[in-house]
């Protein structure tokens, strides 16, 4: 049902890391955001932290938080490895 209440519009005078959102609400009220650069955009993008946090919420209920981890860690140190054989183990599904 809320899907029939919305119009996107694509306005090209904005960049493809911003949004520019507005919402009227049945009482008439309006509410409007606007985001100058998303996170995770080359202007502002995420922290160590915050890209972990992203990994293990797609990759923990899939491979189970300790080959994510462990996947995690791997793929951290790709550069090092010798083989790719350690790091597409610990990416195999459970």
């Amino acid at each position: 049902a809320l899907r029939d209440r919305i119009t996107a519009t694509h306005d090209e005078s904005i960049e493809e890391d911003q949004v520019d959102v507005t919402i009227t609400l049945h009482d008439g009220s309006v509410h409007h955001l606007f985001v100058e650069h998303a996170i995770g955009s080359i202007h502002k993008p995420l922290t160590d932290e915050m890209l972990d946090a992203k990994f293990h919420s797609l990759c923990d209920g899939v491979i189970g938080v300790e080959k994510a981890t462990a996947l995690r860690q791997t793929a951290r140190s790709l550069g090092g490895l010798e083989s790719l054989a350690d790091l597409l183990r610990h990416a195999a599904a459970r």
